[in-house]
């Protein structure tokens, strides 16, 4: 990642230095965006981290579907406490949706809390969470 970013510089593009983030393991950095004025850095420089991301990405495919199960259980629960949320899709992402039989309710209501705080715990450990649900 250090030698990513260092070729984008080299290439004109203000790149901060990788960091360590909380919860995540080793360095992290922020790809920027292709754009015009940026694509031909990033072609350059991205054989510095394409394996990383490859690894990064079949780790967590692998990771969701684990978890598929766990998450599909939470709908369920959240369902039975009378929110209209949806199955998992494959990516693993949770939503609400037109549940037949349930109104709809959102992510921020009373309701949505409670039923949120009543079915946590089948979620699986390291589901990360932005205190709107899952």
């Amino acid at each position: 990642m250090v030698d990513f970013t260092r070729c984008l510089r080299g290439h004109g593009v203000a790149e901060p230095d990788p960091v360590r983030v909380p919860g995540h393991a080793g360095l992290s950095v922020d790809v920027p965006p292709p754009t015009a004025k940026n694509r031909p850095a990033l072609n350059a420089c991205n054989h510095f981290i394409s394996g990383l991301m490859s690894a990064k990405l079949a780790h967590g495919a692998s990771q969701v579907a684990s978890w598929l199960p766990a998450l599909t259980r939470y709908a369920q629960c959240m369902r039975a406490h009378g929110i209209g949320m949806l199955d998992p899709n494959a990516e693993g992402s949770l939503n609400l949706g037109n549940v037949p039989g349930l109104p709809p309710i959102g992510r921020y209501t009373p309701q949505f809390r409670q039923a949120d705080a009543a079915c946590r715990h089948v979620l699986p450990r390291g589901v990360r969470d932005d205190g709107t649900g899952p």
